[in-house]
This record gives C-alpha cells, sequence and structure tokens, in this order.
C-alpha cells in the first residue's frame, strides 16, 4: 500500500501547524536542536512527495526507472518506513497513518511560502535548503532546513533566525587547500499572478577561502554574476536575511 502524506493531513493542516509551534517552542526553550526525521528520495517518492523544489538528480534517477523498479522502491521504502515507525497500520489495518513529524516536513515541501537554496557547484549532489513556514499570513514561524547528501535529506525544524544562521554557517564553512569555493545562493519566492504561479529568484554567488570571504550577485537580466565584493559573515547573513520577503523575514 502506497502512503499519500497529504490524503491524511487535515485540509486547514490544524495539526500539522500546531506541531509546528510546540517543536519550535522547544527549540527556543534549549530541549530540542530541532531534529525531525531524515528521508531517502526512495521514501520521498513512496510517499507521493510533491515539493516546489525538485533535486534534478532525484528526478533522472526515478523517470530512468521502469514499472517493476519504481514496485520494488516503494515496496523496500515502505518497509523501511514500517520498521522506524514512520508509518503505523491504522486501527482497522486498513490504511497507513503516517507520523505527525513528516506530515511538517511534506508541508513545508509543497507549500513554502520561500526557499533558501545553498548549492556547490563543485559537488553538485549535495544542496542545502532552507523552507519558510508561515502559519499566520506572511509571518514565518518555522523554517524546514533540509541538507541533500547523496540522496539522503536529513531535516531540521528551526526558528527563522536560528536557521539563517545554521544556512549561513554552510556558506562559509571552511574549504580545504587555498583556492576559494564557490557556492550559490538562491532565494525563490513562489506567488500567485492572477491564475498563474510564478517565482521571483534572486541569486547570488558566494566565494569562501578560510579566512575571507565575497559576495557576487547574478543580474538576472544578463544571467550573469557581478564583480565579487568582500563580506565578512555579518554582512553575508544581513544580505540574505534582507533578501527574504519582506514580510517573513526572521524576527
Amino acid at each position: 500500500m502506497a502512503a499519500d502524506p497529504e490524503a491524511a493531513l487535515p485540509e486547514d493542516g490544524a495539526e500539522s501547524s500546531r506541531l509546528v509551534r510546540e517543536l519550535v517552542a522547544e527549540v527556543d526553550a534549549g530541549a530540542s536542536d530541532g531534529t525531525l526525521p531524515s528521508l531517502t528520495r526512495e521514501d520521498l517518492f513512496t510517499l507521493s512527495d510533491a515539493p516546489t523544489l525538485e533535486h534534478p538528480g532525484d528526478v533522472a534517477w526515478w523517470t530512468g526507472l521502469d514499472d517493476g523498479g519504481r514496485d520494488l522502491v516503494r515496496q523496500t521504502a515502505e518497509r523501511g518506513l514500517l520498521a522506524r515507525q514512520l508509518l503505523t497500520s491504522s486501527p482497522d489495518g486498513t490504511a497507513f497513518v503516517l507520523d505527525p513529524r513528516v506530515h511538517v516536513i511534506a508541508r513545508a515541501r509543497a507549500e513554502p511560502s520561500w526557499l533558501l537554496v545553498l548549492g556547490e557547484p563543485a559537488n553538485s549532489d549535495v544542496q542545502i535548503v532552507g523552507y519558510g513556514i508561515d502559519l499566520a499570513a506572511r509571518e514565518t514561524a518555522a523554517v524546514l532546513v533540509s541538507a541533500r547528501l547523496e540522496g539522503v535529506y536529513l531535516n531540521r525544524l528551526l526558528p527563522p533566525a536560528t536557521a539563517i544562521d545554521v544556512l549561513i554557517e554552510w556558506l562559509t564553512r571552511p574549504t580545504p587547500g587555498s583556492e576559494p569555493t564557490g557556492r550559490t545562493v538562491e532565494l525563490i519566492t513562489p506567488h500567485t499572478e492572477g491564475d498563474e504561479r510564478r517565482e521571483q529568484h534572486i541569486r547570488a554567488i558566494v566565494l569562501a577561502s578560510n579566512d575571507a570571504y565575497a559576495l557576487a550577485e547574478v543580474d538576472p537580466a544578463a544571467d550573469k554574476p557581478g564583480e565579487p565584493e568582500p563580506v565578512d559573515e555579518a554582512a553575508l547573513r544581513a544580505w540574505v536575511a534582507t533578501r527574504v520577503p519582506a514580510d517573513s523575514r526572521p524576527r
């Protein structure tokens, strides 16, 4: 039986919204580091994940499977999710019940208020994404920080300011060797214009070495980065925070 996170989710998302508030309060109180269950790409496809942002490597892998291969993936992932108790049987045994924490992940991936996407072109298999979660209109209550490493997604739910700090820490982490490492930053803001779903993109490249950073914004018209400007961690954090949609900035 294939499980669908949207099928069991209340229409108003009340249960997962309550859980988001509880989990963020635990992080604020120092009782938790915000860790949520890790999920593989096999888990996500089995759970009918419908993300706003798909990783091209995952899409290529899935579309390259025939029907028999996909069935085998679903069966194997289903057994793993049951073993981890992220899926449990309903009392009457006719359906699966999904762990509420996985609902939170699925909703954030499918309906983010904004996305902050970090990557490293030299290693395209690695991607870090912050998904803004607005529980009230235009108010970011939490951020799902999801790190993709070779098809495995490591997830944390964090207060917005803490999430920005974690993302900046990844951007500025030390690099091996003496040459700067280029890392990409993209802020995606989904919005609706009339009946059309559109996305606004703001992109930049961060050049990081062991003791210095530079930021080059990408000109959307020319689709080319400008001249790199030296920045420190505080300036880089400010650049990211001020480009999050104005009414959803970390408070």
